[in-house]
């Protein structure tokens, strides 16, 4: 009879156990939190949280009664900063496309080894945000977000130069497999509604060397 009294108190003590860790990861945390304003005809403050939960970080903005009106998909695992303003940032709002709306400004790591940038422009169509698109021209390739796969942990590997300039460290793969990967530098530019890729130029080294 005590050894099944044994057992059944091993079972409990062990769910016990999985909902208490369950629940440590179920719990939200606020990375940063900003706030700006949508002009429709009327004006609508609103607040933006980077939340991280369950190893997955989102975007949430809310209203002044503190309604949830859009989320965002994951964007990351991880806190990431980038540079603007010349700051280190984790959440920022800046009105990049000048129609008086500020877009949601973000990153976050995702790994192994990359971070991505993540900037949501507001659609007055869709009354949501919408990402603003990364395109590589000559590749034919378009994304969401921007990469780093050279992680800065003091943000300066995703650097803003200007409001419409995007100055990001990454890895120049070559086009010979049998070649290794070399640091660089790309470039995008605001060009109508997306951030173009410019132009790619490796780092030069303290020897000049590249």
């Amino acid at each position: 009879m005590s050894a099944k009294i044994n057992f059944k108190f091993l079972i409990i003590v062990i769910f016990m156990f999985a909902l208490s860790f369950l629940g440590a990861d179920s719990s939200s945390k606020n990375l940063a939190v900003a706030k700006g304003k949508v002009i429709e005809g009327d004006s609508h403050d609103y607040e933006v949280r980077k939340v991280s939960q369950d190893g997955m970080i989102t975007l949430q903005v809310l209203d002044t009664s503190s309604k949830l009106i859009w989320k965002s998909e994951e964007i990351g695992s991880e806190e990431k900063k980038f540079t603007i303003g010349g700051k280190a940032e984790s959440l920022f709002l800046k009105d990049i496309s000048k129609d008086g709306i500020p877009e949601i400004v973000t990153a976050a790591f995702y790994g192994p080894r990359a971070s991505a940038l993540y900037i949501f422009s507001y659609s007055s169509k869709t009354k949501s945000f919408e990402p603003i698109k990364c395109r590589f021209p000559k590749d034919g390739l378009v994304r969401d977000f921007v990469v780093s796969d050279i992680f800065q942990e003091n943000g300066s590997d995703i650097l803003f130069e200007s409001d419409e300039k995007l100055k990001i460290l990454g890895m120049i793969y070559p086009d010979d497999p049998e070649k290794a990967p070399t640091e660089g530098v790309y470039f995008f530019a605001f060009q109508n509604g997306e951030f173009i890729h410019t132009k790619t130029e490796p780092v030069l080294k303290e020897n000049g060397n590249r």
